[in-house]
């Protein structure tokens, strides 16, 4: 890999970079071999996807069902404004 690449690469994934930091001999194995990158992009992830599998993230979690309770008040507004307009629609008759 070229050396423009792995920069690509590592601003690309700014937690691979500290992961890289917090070994100097990561840091070294990079400088001297930048073509083994690949394989240490694959260590980093596998280090990191056991962690991130058993933990949950409440954040997420929280975002996301705001979104829907969003998403689900908007749905009844709009059925609650149909239920409206069948009810002028049939008093008018």
């Amino acid at each position: 890999m070229k050396r423009r690449d792995l920069k690509r690469v590592l601003r690309e994934n700014p937690q691979f970079a500290a992961w890289l930091r917090q070994d100097a001999n990561r840091v070294k194995e990079v400088r001297t071999k930048p073509e083994e990158i690949t394989n240490m992009i694959n260590k980093w992830k596998q280090s990191t996807s056991g962690r991130r599998s058993s933990a949950l993230d409440f954040e997420e979690i929280s975002r996301k069902t705001k979104r829907a309770s969003d998403v689900l008040g908007k749905v009844q507004n709009f059925m609650n404004s149909i239920a409206d307009y069948a009810k002028e629609q049939d008093s008018n008759k």
